[in-house]
């Protein structure tokens, strides 16, 4: 059994379809994927003496395979890649280079600004920027496979990965991920799959700088051979129900799109049934939208990790139980005020502070999750929200605020939420909708009028706790473009606190007073 994603990659079939992109449905077999990572390689190998260093890697979107050229061009080379995040405070882009101390750069988007890219020209770092039409052979030949074969005995550096946290309790922060830790997590995690779950292929649409998106849209491929269909959010609908995949990756709210179109579109409900395995992360999804789903033929299953587990720690195979599923491979235990505390043998390996220099991400051999969990008596765990995310409003209610953020992602045009009051006499629930962008304010004052009834009743009906809310706020800004969400859509609390502070305090002025 092969130990290492270079080891499996290079003993799949050179014909196999590999990645299918964009809507031409351009094929990239494994010997295409091959001959570029090793011209790529040899690049790296001549000019920057890269052995043991990292290599910055700026992709967009799911990547595509661009992204698999440069993340296997970079392991060829000895090195470690590292996807830049989309999104970097001011300041960032300098600090995160003194932290990795890059040998190169690959951009496999040409053309598309970001400030580490300015921040890598500044200091004369080279760039080696990849197009679709790169000067690489169609196929390695047998000098090319020799070569790669050779490269990959010859890597002695552990880590396969850095991958950045999504930043939405602080700055992001550079994980490592060890590749034999990531081989053998995939495997685990995958025994808990149907057997036909890569059969047909799979289709990745979100952002590649994310753990999840890494795993279903790159190292599949790799480990399994799994043909690897690539799309945009706005496209995935019409993309799935021409490629009719068998497995199928989303976040809330890519779900409840999803959810909506089936509703609209039987074509997009048979493809949706048709899928044997769903998987969803990054937050909850609310059990109205896994039913919803359901009524298609799709049951969504539940993954819970991080990107300091490398895998997913529990493996739920119905997110409408409400609980975290069978735990992959970890053991784990809650400490006195509530908090999961998980011991995984795939765990990081460390965050970087100056490479190749760590500090652990775990204490003591446990890692400390951030999230409170509830034991059902019988051993199965229900997550209660975030310890850093709760907050105290004036009058001393405690708010988790995932349950109600969750509630509202569920309804139709809701983009991301979230729930404010920390200090403050009431709660305000912020709501990202940017189809109201061009609505007139009586129809967005109606909105939230709604928004705060529904949630009102499903308060009453026990469905979500009661946080004390004063006042729902609709905006049309779209958070993940400001900063102020991750690209997956969870939001920035403190930053969005901050961005809407005048609006806030509006919404709770006018409550008091009401």
């Amino acid at each position: 059994m092969t130990r290492t994603l270079l080891e499996a990659f290079l003993a799949q079939a050179p014909q196999r379809p590999a990645v299918i992109s964009g809507e031409r449905g351009q094929v990239w077999t494994f010997g295409r994927l091959l001959a570029a990572a090793v011209h790529t390689a040899g690049r790296l190998r001549d000019g920057s003496g890269c052995a043991g260093r990292t290599v910055l890697v700026h992709a967009r979107g799911a990547g595509g395979p661009l992204f698999s050229v440069a993340d296997l061009a970079v392991l060829l080379a000895g090195a470690v890649p590292a996807v830049i995040p989309a999104h970097l405070p001011p300041g960032q882009p300098q600090q995160l280079l003194q932290m990795l101390d890059p040998a190169a750069v690959i951009d496999t988007a040409p053309g598309h600004e970001h400030p580490v890219l300015d921040a890598a020209h500044a200091q004369c770092l080279p760039v080696h920027c990849l197009t679709e039409t790169g000067p690489w052979p169609a196929e390695p030949g047998a000098a090319g496979r020799r070569a790669a074969r050779a490269w990959a005995a010859e890597r002695r550096e552990p880590a396969a990965a850095i991958v950045f946290t999504s930043g939405t309790t602080g700055s992001p922060r550079g994980v490592i991920l060890h590749d034999q830790d990531l081989v053998a997590g995939i495997r685990a995690w995958r025994a808990h799959w149907p057997a036909d779950a890569t059969a047909r292929g799979t289709l990745a649409y979100l952002p590649v700088e994310h753990v999840a998106q890494r795993i279903m849209g790159h190292c599949l491929m790799c480990l399994f051979g799994t043909t690897v269909h690539t799309t945009t959010p706005p496209q995935a609908a019409e993309t799935l129900v021409r490629v009719r995949p068998s497995l199928l990756w989303g976040v809330p709210y890519t779900w409840v799109h999803l959810a909506q179109e089936a509703e609209r579109d039987p074509g997009v409900a048979a493809a949706l049934g048709g899928v044997r395995l769903a998987v969803n992360g990054a937050a909850a999804l609310d059990a109205r939208v896994a039913g919803r789903l359901a009524a298609c033929g799709l049951r969504v299953a539940g993954a819970y990790g991080a990107t300091e587990t490398t895998v997913p720690a529990f493996h739920q195979p119905d997110v409408r139980d409400g609980r975290l599923g069978r735990a992959v491979g970890v053991e784990h235990r809650l400490a006195e005020d509530g908090e999961l505390l998980i011991r995984s043998p795939y765990a990081a390996a460390g965050y970087v502070t100056r490479w190749p220099a760590m500090r652990p991400v775990t204490r003591q051999g446990w890692w400390h999750t951030g999230d409170v969990a509830l034991d059902d008596g019988g051993g199965r765990l229900r997550l209660a929200g975030r310890v850093a995310s709760a907050f105290k409003t004036a009058r001393g209610r405690l708010v988790q605020p995932e349950p109600v953020e969750a509630y509202l992602l569920a309804q139709p045009g809701v983009a991301a939420a979230c729930l404010v009051g920390d200090g403050l006499p009431a709660t305000v629930a912020l709501v990202s909708a940017p189809r109201t962008a061009d609505w007139p304010d009586e129809q967005v004052r109606a909105l939230e009028e709604d928004l705060a009834g529904w949630l009102a009743r499903a308060q009453r009906a026990g469905a979500v706790p009661w946080t004390d809310l004063g006042a729902v706020r609709v905006v049309a800004d779209m958070w993940a473009e400001l900063g102020l969400a991750t690209s997956t859509g969870k939001p920035r609390r403190a930053q969005l606190a901050r961005h809407y502070t005048r609006l806030i305090t509006t919404a709770v002025q006018e409550d008091t007073h009401a």
